[in-house]
């Protein structure tokens, strides 16, 4: 089950830099290991409309996509928070 269990996490373009959703405050980084990630794309989503607003009505022009990686990936980019799931 590991090998097919998927995350997601939100990508924002700002300026054509990525930069990732690191707390749900609404904080962004340009590190995809410090992100936040969700289990489902519905739950990004969800996240995702949100913070796209806020960072609009502020003058920003962004781009919010999900990155789907698989949890081996993720493990690689953030072993803390995947022990915390095991």
């Amino acid at each position: 089950m590991e090998n097919d269990f998927k995350v997601y996490i939100l990508k924002f373009q700002i300026n054509n830099i990525d930069r990732y959703l690191a707390d749900l405050g609404g904080t962004l980084s340009l590190s995809k290991s410090d992100s936040v990630f969700f289990t489902s794309k519905e739950k990004a989503y969800q996240y995702a409309g949100k913070l796209e607003n806020f960072y609009e009505s502020s003058g920003l022009t962004t781009t919010v996509t999900d990155e789907e990686i698989g949890f081996n990936e993720w493990k690689i980019l953030n072993n803390y928070q995947a022990k915390l799931m095991l």
